[in-house]
């Protein structure tokens, strides 16, 4: 990782020359953005394989193979340049996780093939995807903190409300794009189903793909928490 982030400050310098020579009379505020630039990433880099390090409970050794397995070593550059453009805290953690999960020990070719494939899912989710994807979840497994109690002749009725109801305007787009990807999936609402809003009898239910996802961000590897 060192030599990787003295190659990208190297590229970064060289960048800055050329502003330098191209744009004399603006040089200074071009060259300043570039290393600042240059610099960002550098950080989300080391700091990305740190989080992979933790998550791979300090163990080293599984980095270190990546450089010495093309497979592993393109799983590990692919959630690098993924981290480099996070623009999220979860996504940034997702991502991490991912290639944790993907350095195991003697992983399969479809195991590596399966982290890349969710490393480009959550490359195509904002920071609003993944919140609602974490509340859809909650809402189906009826998490206390969702719950409110409405009280009507004496009788008691508990129910369940998401932060960002159906009916607000930002949500079809979010769960469309949840949709989309296979990680959340729309049905009609059965029994045992809570209710999500008076409306229509429509029900968003998140995946098995979806909760896998999920897994990683909580650091649930368990299969079972993913039927």
């Amino acid at each position: 990782m060192s030599e990787r982030s003295q190659e990208v400050v190297a590229v970064g310098e060289d960048l800055v020359a050329a502003g330098l020579t191209a744009l004399p009379l603006a040089g200074g505020a071009i060259a300043g953005l570039i290393q600042a630039h240059t610099n960002r990433r550098v950080r989300k880099e080391l700091r990305f394989i740190r989080e992979v390090v933790e998550y791979l409970d300090d163990r080293v050794d599984r980095l270190e193979a990546a450089q010495e397995d093309e497979q592993l070593g393109e799983l590990v550059d692919h959630g690098l340049a993924a981290a480099a453009d996070a623009r999220g805290e979860d996504e940034f953690v997702l991502l991490a996780a991912i290639v944790a999960e993907g350095l195991k020990e003697s992983p399969s070719p479809e195991h590596i093939d399966r982290a890349h494939l969710l490393l480009d899912i959550v490359r195509q989710l904002q920071p609003d995807h993944v919140h609602l994807l974490r509340d859809l979840d909650r809402f189906q497994r009826q998490d206390p903190s969702l719950a409110y109690t409405v009280t009507k002749d004496g009788i008691a009725t508990t129910s369940y409300l998401l932060p960002l109801q159906p009916t607000d305007t930002a949500f079809r787009p979010l769960v469309g794009r949840l949709i989309a990807l296979g990680l959340v999936e729309q049905r009609e609402r059965s029994q045992g189903i809570p209710r999500l809003h008076d409306g229509p009898d429509l029900h968003w239910l998140v995946t098995p793909f979806g909760r896998e996802l999920l897994n990683h961000l909580t650091g649930n590897q368990d299969p079972a928490g993913s039927s």
